[in-house]
């Protein structure tokens, strides 16, 4: 089956790679209320007081010893150039070493859907749901490379795609490491693997 979307070919399995897309936005507000509950409630962190004493008004939890949000978003927007340049160089590399149209379609349809997704993800309010965000669809996109429907959509160049997301990954997790305690952020990695499948 073919559907014609601005003016190329997909196959139904290629739009399910965008409606994966679409569900990871509408369900990841839940889950980052969640784990934002979870850290909330561990050591380290309050939801209700700052850090001079005085009231938080947005309720949201307030890593304690040092929390920056500004630097965390700065290392997030660096981030998230990092990702989509990744994202888009593999693609391209990969769609011009095969001859294979499918594999073609298949990495515009990743990149044009996966970036500006993501780069929402990013300009969130709270820098540690952005944070959490990016790195729950880094763990996402792995597991549908890796596992999932996604695991053969890039042909021979799939490990490239692999290696990327893997490395993109380890990116974020030192990013989480550099702003957060290494339990709250091992913590966080279960939950994040947990809801990701």
């Amino acid at each position: 089956m073919l559907v014609r979307v601005r003016a190329f070919a997909m196959t139904k399995s290629q739009i399910q790679i965008g409606a994966r897309i679409d569900r990871l936005r509408q369900s990841g507000r839940v889950f980052v209320v969640m784990l934002a509950a979870a850290i909330a409630s561990s050591p380290g962190c309050t939801g209700q007081r700052s850090r001079s004493g005085g009231s938080n008004p947005s309720g949201k939890p307030e890593l304690q010893r040092g929390f920056n949000a500004a630097a965390l978003r700065s290392d997030l927007y660096d981030f998230a150039d990092e990702f989509t340049a990744q994202v888009a160089g593999v693609a391209s590399e990969i769609a011009g070493a095969s001859p294979d149209r499918t594999v073609r379609e298949a990495t515009l349809i990743f990149k044009s859907r996966l970036i500006p997704h993501f780069q929402s993800l990013i300009v969130d309010d709270d820098p540690r749901e952005a944070l959490i965000n990016a790195w729950t669809t880094c763990v996402q996109v792995r597991i549908y490379l890796t596992e999932g429907r996604g695991q053969a959509i890039f042909g021979a160049a799939q490990a490239t795609a692999v290696s990327m997301i893997q490395d993109l990954e380890a990116r974020i997790l030192s990013i989480a490491l550099s702003h957060a305690p290494e339990p709250m952020v091992t913590e966080a990695g279960k939950a994040i693997e947990v809801y990701a499948r």
